[in-house]
């Protein structure tokens, strides 16, 4: 006989916080998190509409001028940013076997703490998170005093390099790694107030208005700007499915295949920019993808 007598009104509660720091001019520091336990809900939602999961999320994150650690004089840009967090959720109820409560493994913890290890493990949803990145790195510090900008100047170089990896796991997944891996190198030149050859423009037998497009005949001898750069981009992503049929081979264990996908691509662009007179002007660019296997 099953009777049902009333239903589960229990509530939960949630709680959420954020912390930031400046450290002067050096750079900000900020750790973010939120926590909530089972049956906690809205006030609009319903019963079955409420938490059945404990929920952990909290992310830390760094951004700092590491040029402040170089000498002045080098006028390096160093923007270094670095994160990382986690999200668990933690089900009320053992997947595994849906009718017992997670609570249930407390009773068995000291007699076989390997079992309840393996068991939390698997059960729950956990998320990891990393990134690291160096973004738009240049020297300034090098350039000749008093002296004109020359394309061979390292100023004209910025670069950028980034990072970032996602680890999971759950009931029914492994483990599901990805990663990214992006490099940038970019060249960038201008030209300011480039000169115009103008050879007809002070001669005084093309005053006459007849002689006008002579006269006004422009040339200029060098471009704009010119400029080119170069972006690899990795990425990695392996995925493993746990055995959820309780199937054992003839070796007495069963194991899913790892499913990976590997990429590896390489870009180039290249750009000129030249304003070959007054009324003609050029701009060519091109860009060259490839795949590295």
């Amino acid at each position: 006989e099953l009777r049902l007598t009333d239903f589960n009104n229990k509530g939960g509660w949630a709680t959420t916080g954020q912390v930031q720091a400046k450290l002067a001019d050096l750079g900000v520091l900020s750790l973010a998190g939120t926590y909530k336990t089972p049956y906690w809900g809205s006030v609009e939602s319903k019963i079955n509409e409420r938490s059945r999961e404990t929920n952990l999320n909290w992310d830390v994150s760094t951004q700092i001028n590491a040029g402040k650690f170089l000498p002045q004089k080098l006028k390096i840009t160093l923007p270094v940013f670095y994160s990382y967090g986690q999200t668990k959720n933690t089900p009320l109820y053992n997947p595994l076997d849906p009718d017992v409560k997670m609570s249930a493994l407390d009773e068995i913890k000291d007699k076989e703490p390997e079992l309840v290890d393996r068991i939390q493990r698997q059960v729950v949803d956990f998320t990891e998170r990393k990134s690291f990145n160096l973004s738009n790195v240049r020297i300034d510090g090098l350039k000749r005093p008093k002296a004109k900008p020359m394309p061979w100047d390292v100023s004209n170089f910025t670069a950028t390099y980034a990072y970032t990896e996602t680890f999971k796991r759950s009931v029914n997944v492994e483990y599901n790694i990805n990663r990214v891996f992006r490099g940038n190198l970019q060249y960038s030149f201008s030209i300011k107030n480039p000169y115009v050859f103008k050879p007809f423009a002070k001669a005084k037998a093309f005053n006459n208005k007849w002689f006008a497009l002579i006269k006004d005949f422009n040339l200029q001898l060098l471009p704009n700007s010119f400029g080119a750069s170069m972006e690899v981009n990795r990425s990695y992503a392996a995925l493993r499915n746990r055995d959820i049929t309780s199937f054992y081979d003839t070796a007495g264990a069963f194991s899913n295949i790892t499913q990976i996908n590997k990429n590896f691509t390489i870009s180039r662009n290249y750009n000129l920019m030249w304003t070959l007179s007054k009324s003609v002007k050029f701009d060519y660019t091109a860009t060259n993808d490839g795949r590295i296997l």
